[in-house]
């Protein structure tokens, strides 16, 4: 609690908001999905955090977030790639969600049409996975693996790409003490490839 009330002073002292800009052509748009978790880092010592962060970026590369969320991860996971793996996972799922809502806004509900869906991850074992034919040794993680490979394959997500930890948006949604500027920046500008 102490730790909480720390962080909510903090942020009371800095002036935020979140710019909403011109994203140009709606058909041209895209889904651009953070998504990041941290194992066994919860005060218990067993439970994992997961947390993902979804813009909506148009073609002019203005963006604006749609949606975020940090929390405790469903199970108690044996990996980091198995947190990341449930991080990405609920993540991809609401980003189709809101694809498909946007869907029917955009094109009045035809199935043919998608909203593309690019994921971004700093865990290189999950890439790894999600790009390979090869199945993970951990027997509870194959369907999600499983889940995310066939997404892909039916192009329900159009990429999934590693990027540094460095460049992961959603690091300060599952870990202490990491620096949201390069967030709080992209939110204030709407420029996510800045």
């Amino acid at each position: 609690m102490f730790r909480a009330n720390k962080t909510l002073k903090k942020l009371k002292l800095e002036e935020s908001s979140i710019l909403f800009p011109d994203l140009g052509d709606p058909k041209l748009m895209k889904l651009v999905v953070f998504s990041d978790a941290s194992h066994a880092n919860l005060p218990d010592g067993y439970s994992s955090a997961g947390g993902y962060i979804i813009f909506l970026v148009g073609n002019n590369k203005r963006s604006c977030p749609l949606a975020w969320e940090a929390k405790k991860i469903r199970r108690v996971v044996k990996s980091t790639l198995a947190a990341e793996t449930l991080a990405l996972v609920e993540a991809v799922d609401m980003a189709y969600y809101l694809g498909r809502i946007l869907t029917e806004i955009l094109y009045r509900n035809k199935s043919s049409c998608n909203i593309p869906i690019e994921c971004f991850i700093d865990n290189k074992s999950l890439w790894e996975n999600a790009h390979s034919t090869k199945g993970v040794s951990e027997r509870r993680l194959c369907i999600d693996i499983a889940a995310i490979k066939e997404m892909l394959e039916r192009k329900e997500i159009s990429a999934i790409k590693w990027v540094e930890t460095s460049h992961q948006l959603s690091d300060c949604f599952t870990k202490k003490g990491v620096h949201v500027r390069k967030l709080l920046e992209i939110l204030k500008s709407g420029n996510l490839y800045s």
